[in-house]
C-alpha cells in the first residue's frame, strides 16, 4: 500500500507540474492563461513548411557547390576554359530556386559576368590552397582572361 501511495503522489505531482508548465508557457506564447491550441497548430504547420523550404534550398546549394567543385577542378587541370567555367557557374546558380521570403530569405549569388568571373577565380583559388598546389602563373593567366572577357562583353 506505501508503494501505490508513493506511486501516486509522484503521478499526481508529475501532472501538477506539467499543467503548471503548459499555463506557464500558455501566456508567454499567446498572450493570455489558456492554451490556444489552434494558434498552436498554425505555427507548428508554419515551422513545417519552414523546415521544407530549408530542406529544398540546402539541396540545391549543395548540387551547386558540388557542381562549382567539379567545374573548378576541371579549369585547373586545363580540361574547360574559364568562359566554359563561367558559364557552367551561371546555370548552376541558376539552378538554385527562391523561396518563399516567409521562410527563407533570398540566395544571393553573383549576378552579373564580373561577379561569376569573380567568383570562378575565387573558387579556383580556394581549391588550389585546400590542394597545396603553388600556381599563381595559373591565376594570373585567369585574372588577365577574365580582365579581356569583361573589357570584351563591355564593348558589346
Amino acid at each position: 500500500m506505501k508503494n501505490l501511495t508513493r506511486l501516486f503522489a509522484v503521478a499526481l505531482g508529475c501532472v501538477v507540474l506539467v499543467v503548471g508548465f503548459v499555463m506557464a508557457f500558455a501566456t508567454w506564447w499567446g498572450g493570455s492563461s489558456s492554451l490556444n491550441i489552434r494558434e498552436v497548430g498554425q505555427t507548428l504547420a508554419l515551422e513545417v513548411q519552414r523546415r521544407d523550404a530549408l530542406e529544398q534550398r540546402d539541396e540545391a546549394v549543395l548540387r551547386c557547390t558540388r557542381g562549382k567543385l567539379k567545374v573548378t577542378k576541371a579549369l585547373i587541370a586545363g580540361q574547360i576554359s574559364l568562359p566554359d567555367a563561367v558559364d557552367q557557374f551561371r546555370e548552376l546558380q541558376s539552378a538554385i530556386p527562391e523561396s518563399d521570403p516567409r521562410f527563407v530569405g533570398n540566395f544571393r549569388g553573383p549576378r552579373n559576368d564580373e561577379e561569376l568571373y569573380r567568383n570562378v577565380l575565387v573558387w579556383v583559388e580556394n581549391v588550389m590552397d585546400r590542394e597545396g598546389a603553388q600556381r599563381t602563373d595559373l591565376l594570373a593567366r585567369l585574372q588577365g582572361e577574365m580582365q579581356t572577357q569583361l573589357q570584351r562583353t563591355s564593348s558589346l
